[in-house]
């Protein structure tokens, strides 16, 4: 149903902007965790 819809040329944006966008959570998530465990470490020190 999605290859029906899209153009061929809108697929080399929006799969890169795909994977991006899920990387980019990812590395956000990523981020938070180590900031938030940081934060544990010095209030436990």
């Amino acid at each position: 149903a999605f290859s029906e819809i899209t153009a061929a040329e809108l697929r080399y944006i929006l799969y890169p902007a795909f994977i991006g966008f899920i990387a980019m959570s990812f590395w956000i998530y990523d981020v938070v965790h180590r900031y938030k465990k940081v934060q544990f470490e010095i209030e436990n020190s």
